[in-house]
């Protein structure tokens, strides 16, 4: 027999399908609103400049760009970050700890490969994570 997966009990971003107002509150955890980190690593600030057949045509400010106005629709507050060295990224991530952060999306490029400083610094940082 194969047994049931429980069904998870996630807050929506976007409220309860009973709430239907025009203008959405902010999403708030707390009564603070949500603040995520986009951390991205090596030759990201580079799209749209190298490799044109495999990382395409647009830019990083044309992600950043995209992000910021998904950010404004879902009324949540986003960071963009980007560095091309690996300590700075490490201390980036260091600063969570400290900071009132919901959550983490992370691109560490080449690192998600060969960084375990990187993979270590995400253990210290008790947010949910994504790549």
């Amino acid at each position: 027999m194969i047994p049931r997966r429980r069904r998870s009990r996630r807050r929506s971003w976007r409220g309860s399908s009973n709430d239907r107002r025009a203008e959405r509150a902010p999403f708030t955890e707390g009564g603070n609103e949500v603040k995520i980190l986009v951390l991205n690593g090596p030759n990201l600030n580079f799209l749209g400049i190298r490799e044109k057949s495999v990382y395409g045509e647009q830019d990083y400010e044309y992600l950043k760009d995209l992000l910021a106005k998904k950010a404004r629709s879902e009324r949540i507050e986003i960071e963009c970050w980007q560095s091309n060295h690996e300590g700075a990224i490490i201390d980036r991530l260091q600063e969570l700890y400290y900071e009132d952060i919901a959550g983490l999306v992370i691109n560490p490029g080449a690192y998600t490969h060969y960084s375990y400083a990187i993979h270590d610094a995400l253990k210290s940082v008790f947010v949910p994570k994504v790549e």
